[in-house]
């Protein structure tokens, strides 16, 4: 179904960002925690072990726009998805954890094994060193993010605390939720894998490239 292609497309092209906090209605904090255990686990079990140096680098710079193309390519053959606004409470949007497996269910992709050999790529390294690239890239912005923001949701909390009673319980308790689930995404960023030093300076030295190539994602249908 081409909108979990989407999630999952978003997922492995650096717009995590989105995801985790694009939650979707009706999910208890309970819910949430264990998704975000389970997508950590499995982000940790994939790219863990998983070591890149300068060579992936360059083959992830040139191949990723390709690859985005092809898995792009897979999704619209799953047919259009109607996003109109009658139709938009009544699609399922995976979770952080489902939208992951999608990841992992690429690399058994029959399309995707000949684009790699294709281009001359193990399947399997390819998909793990990217994976990596992009996770470790990310964790960075994510830091910076919520050091950022930690202050502003100090100051929304009291300014809820203020109109509690002007706002209602409901309301209060869904707000409230979102910043739990915020702090949950926080800590679960925590616990990802840190780049090594020589990985820190890989990314450091293609930063600029690597923001220009996944900006590329950013404003189209498949981006966040």
């Amino acid at each position: 179904m081409r909108v979990r292609y989407a999630c999952a497309i978003s997922v492995f092209s650096i717009a995590l960002t989105a995801l985790a906090f694009a939650v979707p209605q009706q999910v208890s904090i309970e819910e949430f925690s264990a998704d975000m255990e389970q997508w950590v686990a499995a982000v940790n079990d994939f790219i863990g072990d998983v070591r890149f140096d300068e060579s992936d680098m360059r083959s992830f710079l040139d191949h990723y726009a390709e690859f985005g193309a092809m898995i792009e390519g897979e999704a619209a053959d799953g047919g259009e998805v109607d996003y109109s606004e009658e139709n938009w409470d009544e699609m399922e949007e995976p979770s952080m954890s489902e939208s992951f497996q999608e990841i992992l269910s690429f690399m058994e992709d029959g399309q995707y094994r000949a684009w790699a050999a294709a281009n001359g790529l193990d399947a399997d390294d390819w998909m793990h060193k990217s994976a990596r690239i992009l996770i470790l890239s990310q964790g960075t912005a994510m830091a910076q993010f919520f050091e950022m923001s930690e202050a502003q949701m100090q100051e929304q909390m009291a300014g809820l605390e203020a109109q509690r009673e002007q706002m209602g319980e409901e309301m209060y308790a869904a707000m409230m939720d979102s910043f739990k689930m915020m702090e949950l995404t926080r800590e679960a960023w925590g616990q990802l894998p840190e780049a090594t030093t020589a990985e820190a300076q890989i990314i450091e030295a293609h930063s600029d490239e690597l923001a220009q190539l996944l900006q590329l994602d950013e404003g189209d249908e498949w981006g966040a």
